[in-house]
């Protein structure tokens, strides 16, 4: 507790702008290197900005702007250099066949997946590329995003901002999540992998 009691005490001498530029600069790298704790970093800084009576205004618009440029940084990246790379090389960890599938199955629900991005912890890169390679239209996918990010956003300040007290409270929620959607993501990967397998071995048939 006096460790926490010290950060706060440094980080609320610390000038705001440098705060809300912080957390733009986290919130945008954390779409591009997920381990980056950007929920946590965001929740405890609109809690800091309760306690020391800042205006919220300022850093939920960096916030949401950082998120939303790092995203469509990933989305740029797979519209412009994923999909010539995969489709033109056939890498082997991702053969044609198989990304035709994956493009399908996401241009039919991509829309509802990079709506819910925001929850899927250490998925945004992969959800931010993957959004590029397919042919959904940038301009949907910018509204999407900022529509998801918006709210989920609001929803972290509001929990940082009106229960700071409960601050080791909310961190304790936040590593269950993290937890949580770091089982659910390793399954994910795993699943990968066994798909991809399957489809590498059926390709290798196709061209004999």
């Amino acid at each position: 507790m006096e460790l926490m009691k010290s950060i706060i005490e440094l980080l609320g001498s610390t000038s705001p702008f440098y705060l809300i530029l912080i957390i733009f600069i986290v919130s945008f790298i954390e779409n591009i290197f997920p381990p980056i704790p950007g929920d946590t970093m965001l929740v405890f800084t609109a809690y800091l900005f309760g306690t020391f009576s800042h205006s919220l205004t300022a850093l939920f618009i960096f916030s949401l702007l950082g998120s939303v440029l790092g995203f469509m940084f990933s989305f740029s990246v797979g519209h412009h250099w994923g999909r010539d790379f995969f489709f033109e090389t056939n890498h082997k960890l991702m053969p044609i066949n198989f990304l035709k599938r994956i493009e399908k199955k996401f241009n039919k629900y991509g829309v509802w997946v990079i709506f819910m991005n925001r929850i899927f912890l250490g998925m945004r890169t992969v959800i931010g590329v993957f959004s590029g390679i397919s042919r959904i239209k940038w301009w949907k996918a910018l509204l999407l995003i900022s529509t998801s990010t918006f709210i989920y956003n609001y929803l972290l300040m509001m929990m940082g901002y009106y229960i700071g007290d409960n601050w080791e409270r909310i961190q304790m929620i936040l590593k269950q999540y993290n937890i949580v959607a770091g089982i659910i993501f390793f399954i994910i990967i795993v699943v990968w992998f066994i798909r991809r397998e399957k489809y590498v071995v059926n390709y290798k048939k196709e061209m004999k």
